[in-house]
């Protein structure tokens, strides 16, 4: 197996997408939740670095965000961008699915990806991977106060970032070069992301499982 590392300009690629997406989503919710332009920063920010945060944190590395200005101004040419074309983007809803998809696969390859360079455990690499990818979102719910996504049954969100972080790790161990792997794996995320909106594919209910072992108990 070859050396894991982590292109940096990948990296802010994910964080660049990811702020686009924050950007947009403060736009088109400024009426309901008066955001001002500092509300439109911070959801960027949230949305574009909040899984690279959680990411270095419990990889207990340097945050990436402070070692550099790449991080900020990426973030803010970003927002301001998706700022100015909200009105266009808005109006494409392919778009917007499009581009929380990308952001969701590159996040959870980047955060496998350099779990995998630290050399940690197998689960726990997923599970970074998987709060990289949604990671971002999480925090820009909080921050809005709804309800969190990937806590409810819906459309695959964590589902589409844990799928793809062990399609990379099983492809990497199998001797794939970690290239090729996490370009897979951040597929796989994508595509089966976009999958379950297009398809209306939910993640199943707690109550399902609450009604099925009662049913097999009854027996």
């Amino acid at each position: 197996m070859d050396t894991v590392v982590v292109p940096v300009w990948l990296d802010l690629l994910a964080v660049a997408v990811g702020a686009v997406e924050g950007a947009v989503f403060a736009v088109e919710n400024a009426d309901e939740q008066k955001y001002d332009i500092i509300g439109l920063l911070a959801m960027a920010l949230a949305v574009g670095l909040g899984g690279g945060f959680i990411r270095d944190v419990l990889l207990n590395v340097p945050l990436a965000t402070l070692q550099t200005n790449k991080y900020l101004i990426t973030v803010i040419a970003a927002a301001i961008a998706g700022g100015a074309f909200t009105l266009v983007i808005s109006r494409l809803e392919k778009v917007i699915v499009a581009l929380d998809a990308v952001a969701l696969g590159l996040f959870m390859g980047v955060g496998t990806m350099k779990a995998l360079h630290t050399q940690h455990a197998i689960l726990p690499t997923i599970l970074v991977g998987i709060l990289t990818g949604a990671g971002g979102g999480l925090i820009r719910d909080v921050l809005a106060r709804q309800n969190v996504v990937i806590f409810q049954e819906a459309t695959f969100y964590a589902l589409a970032a844990l799928v793809g972080s062990v399609v990379l790790l099983v492809l990497y161990y199998s001797g794939m070069s970690a290239n090729y792997a996490m370009l897979v794996g951040c597929s796989v995320t994508i595509l089966l992301r976009l999958a379950s909106v297009a398809f209306d594919w939910k993640s199943p209910s707690v109550k399902r499982f609450v009604i099925s072992g009662s049913r097999i108990r009854g027996r």
